[in-house]
């Protein structure tokens, strides 16, 4: 069911980034709460198609990162941090 209600929220979000791009920076959240020892299912990351170059926290245990950010940083240790600080 939590799956289901972040499919739907991503959905209402807009226009949303690739399928590839959005199942990298979800796998890399639910690493990141499972070793806090938190449920992965709980939380959810929304990759939405955007020049801004920004990433937030939002009500319901979600972040949501824009590509515009992500095409900025220079590898994936840097978005690491980016969705740490925002978790």
């Amino acid at each position: 069911m939590t799956r289901f209600i972040s499919i739907i929220a991503i959905l209402l979000m807009g226009s949303i980034a690739s399928a590839n791009q959005q199942t990298e920076v979800q796998e890399l959240l639910n690493q990141f709460v499972t070793s806090i020892d938190k449920n992965p299912n709980q939380y959810s990351i929304i990759v939405e198609e955007s020049e801004t170059i920004n990433a937030f926290a939002s009500m319901g245990k979600k972040i949501v990162v824009y590509t515009g950010l992500i095409n900025q940083l220079d590898n994936g240790t840097a978005l690491a941090m980016v969705v740490a600080h925002e978790l």
